[in-house]
């Protein structure tokens, strides 16, 4: 529960301004995953945004779900995630 993978990606990507998505998959028995770097794409562009942040409108809303443990800071009334689980 913490972010520093988060962090690493979000340094890599403010140095290099794009990053690669690729397919992986876990072999039984085995430690790490296969990657398919074959297949990965190259991404130039990412929004990011606080998951409270995400609103009715948002396409990220899809990623929102009752059992999330959303942080909202301190002063922060009516969060816009609140109407993505009421419409759930």
């Amino acid at each position: 529960n913490n972010d520093s993978s988060w962090m690493q990606f979000e340094e890599s990507y403010n140095k290099f301004k794009s990053f690669r998505l690729a397919p992986a998959y876990m072999i039984k028995g085995n430690q790490y995953p296969e990657v398919e770097f074959d297949s990965a794409i190259s991404i130039k562009e990412i929004h990011v945004k606080q998951a409270w942040e995400i609103g009715i409108n948002d396409i990220e809303k899809i990623a929102i779900h009752p059992e999330d443990n959303i942080l909202v800071p301190e002063g922060i009334v009516n969060p816009p995630f609140q109407k993505v689980l009421e419409s759930k």
